[in-house]
């Protein structure tokens, strides 16, 4: 019973919304295979791309998922990435309001679907002839996650969230205080997700900060999120499969880092007050 509730609980964290139409994606080519090298007595670790990244011995068997919603993810954010190329410089003040006003709130929406509305000839996934509201342009986790990355490698490039931090009572008592008011905004199942994210991040923080910052759909990428869902299987429930979708796993885990950072640096936002 307990391997499939936690195929739930994972099925909930890894399942993002896309309203985007499926298309024919190229397939990211295939690094060469990993160096293992002997680690301590804990376990090993494998140089990926030039980076170590720790191997988890666990029970816990990681299957990437496929079908059509998992391509369907994987093009949304491929493209939000685009869109937040072809911006440029994006206002700080517009950020902030997108990236730490309360989920799922209509003013937050807001904020989210002018950005796309004002620039709508920069994001492939929407027509500049629809007739969509504003606030439905506002509503992508995929623009949201790849407007987070962005603002990690604006305004945090050096980030550096370790377990100490995580750990930390007066860190965790600031999280707790700063996140009760904006979750409840949230919607259960987004609450879910964001939970599980929330204590792999507290588990494994310094990875999931590399991983956020890794080529989508890379083998880096791809060894980061086994390693962070080996330390952090706790938070699944300990089940004996997991079913990962890895775009929508790394914008989870992106908010997570976010909301830890902000309470161990004690800021407001990572991201500064315009002048």
């Amino acid at each position: 019973m307990r391997g499939k509730v936690s195929i739930l609980a994972v099925t909930l964290l890894v399942t993002g919304h896309a309203n985007v139409a499926a298309a024919q994606t190229a397939a990211a080519p295939r690094s060469a295979e990993p160096q293992i090298t002997v680690g301590d007595s804990e376990g090993q670790e494998i140089v990926v791309e030039g980076e170590r990244v720790p191997v988890i011995k666990t029970p816990t068997k990681i299957v990437l998922a496929g079908g059509a919603a998992m391509i369907d993810n994987r093009i949304a954010l491929d493209k939000a990435q685009i869109f937040v190329h072809c911006l440029g410089d994006i206002d700080p003040g517009v950020l902030r309001e997108i990236l730490d006003g309360p989920p799922n709130k209509a003013s937050t929406q807001y904020a989210q679907g002018l950005l796309v509305s004002k620039h709508i000839g920069c994001h492939l996934g929407y027509s500049p002839l629809s007739f969509d509201d504003v606030k439905s342009r506002g509503d992508s986790m995929f623009d949201r996650g790849a407007l987070l990355e962005y603002a990690l490698e604006r305004y945090a490039p050096d980030l550096l969230l370790t377990a100490a931090d995580t750990h930390d009572p007066a860190v965790r008592r600031r999280f707790n205080e700063r996140e009760a008011p904006r979750n409840r905004w949230r919607l259960p199942v987004d609450y879910r997700h964001f939970e599980i994210a929330l204590c792999m991040v507290r588990e494994a923080p310094e990875l999931s900060v590399r991983l956020v910052k890794s080529p989508v759909n890379s083998e880096l990428h791809r060894r980061l999120q086994a390693a962070i869902i080996g330390i952090g299987r706790i938070c699944l429930g300990s089940p004996k499969k997991v079913v990962v979708d890895a775009t929508a796993f790394r914008i989870w885990i992106g908010d997570a880092v976010w909301r830890w950072a902000e309470a161990a640096r004690d800021v407001d936002s990572l991201i500064p007050l315009p002048d």
